[in-house]
């Protein structure tokens, strides 16, 4: 589990300037080697001081000092907190997480102490930490380090602000008490630098003995490549020698194979020229074929086109010959009717009429004359001639058959 870390350093009046180039970065080459200026752009303020640190430390002072006498020129104007982790405590941990953790820290320090004039995070170093100035004024209102942060209040900070992380939701591992001496800010700085560096030596140490490892493997491998490379040169050689061996022995007959297969392929691309060529023209043959079934199609067409207007013609003509016989025998079944009942001239001669104009004068004289006479037309009446017409339109009919059978 990760170790928490909070330290306190005591600046005065003449460190406020040095600690304030430091963690606004004011300067582009800096004593600390930890620091990559190519990362500084990921830095931010969580308590932002827009004027200097001493500007910001009379301001507060202006607010809340009720002291009788104006400070030492000696006495601690501020003190310098650096909150953190261990490295692995920030390991895959998401950029909104690792922010909500320094302001925790800053909300307990807020809380417990106030007066808080800066709150900086620099992501640009080793492990990401938060400086924080707060100035040390008691309640009553005086400048007083000493009078804040005695021993067992330092102790009971690292308490209370475990149990704050704690009830956020960071795990931690709970600080033990320690008689080891406090450290300045820089002091914990170097310190931090040397774990840091002991941490760098002990890795460069196994990747010494893995490096040994390879390069002992590497030499194996280079004395077996070595050995590769002799049977492969000793193997051209051969070949070289078997190669020389065959051309001299076998290139007569080399010489008469390919002669053999020119030939052969000259024939061969003969048969195909031809074959292409027969291609070519039972094509053309399918071409001709395919037009002339299309002409035929065509010539089809057309007949199917007169067929049916003839048809159509046909079938007009028999509907017409229906109608004609259909009425022929209406009027003859009138006339029976007439007969039989003797009705008067004049109906009897407006039927004449019609039968002349069917059928003739000859044949309405008759019937006029059996009917005036009251004799039963169906035993006198000279038929012939109608029946004369019904058998020329059966014939009609039969050719009209023919021709569309046709």
């Amino acid at each position: 589990m990760s170790k928490l870390v909070a330290h306190m350093g005591r600046m005065k009046k003449g460190n406020m300037s040095g600690i304030e180039a430091h963690n606004k970065r004011l300067y582009k080459n800096h004593s600390n080697a930890d620091i990559d200026t190519s990362k500084s752009y990921l830095n931010y303020d969580l308590v932002t001081c827009s004027g200097s640190y001493l500007d910001a430390y009379q301001a507060e002072m202006d607010k809340h000092y009720t002291g009788k006498k104006a400070p030492r020129k000696d006495a601690v104007l501020c003190n310098e907190w650096i909150f953190s982790a261990t490295s692995e405590f920030f390991e895959n941990m998401p950029e909104d997480e690792e922010k909500r953790f320094f302001e925790s820290c800053l909300e307990f320090m807020k809380t417990r102490y106030g007066h808080v004039i800066y709150a900086t995070v620099h992501k640009d170093e080793t492990t990401p930490h938060m400086h924080l100035g707060m100035i040390p004024l008691t309640s009553d209102g005086r400048l007083s380090n000493k009078s804040i942060f005695t021993r067992t209040e330092l102790k009971n900070l690292h308490t209370a602000l475990y149990e704050h992380l704690t009830q956020d939701g960071f795990a931690l591992e709970k600080p033990q008490a320690s008689d080891k001496k406090h450290l300045s800010v820089m002091d914990f700085k170097i310190a931090k630098r040397q774990e840091h560096l002991d941490k760098q030596n002990d890795a460069i140490a196994k990747n010494a003995v893995v490096l040994n490892n390879q390069q002992t493997q590497y030499k194996a491998t280079q004395l077996k490549l070595a050995d590769i490379n002799k049977r492969e040169k000793a193997l051209k050689e051969r070949e070289s020698t078997y190669k020389a061996t065959l051309d001299k022995q076998y290139k007569d007959e080399y010489d008469e194979r390919k002669k053999t297969l020119d030939a052969f392929y000259k024939r061969e691309n003969a048969k195909l020229d031809e074959r292409e060529s027969k291609l070519r023209e039972s094509e053309y043959k399918l071409d001709e074929r395919e037009k002339d079934i299309e002409k035929r199609d065509e010539e089809v067409k057309r007949n199917e086109r007169n067929f049916a207007n003839k048809y159509n013609k046909a079938k007009q003509v028999v509907n017409h010959a229906d109608d004609i016989e259909k009425r022929l025998d209406e009027k003859i079944g009138l006339y029976k009717r007439l007969t039989s009942s003797k009705e008067d001239t004049a109906i009897l001669t407006g039927l004449l009429t019609s039968i002349k104009q069917e059928y003739g004068q000859s044949v309405a004289d008759t019937l006029y004359n059996k009917a005036v006479n009251g004799v039963n037309a169906t035993s006198y009446v000279d038929t012939q001639q109608l029946d004369d017409y019904k058998q020329f339109k059966r014939t009609v009919k039969s050719k009209q058959v023919d021709d569309l059978e046709l």
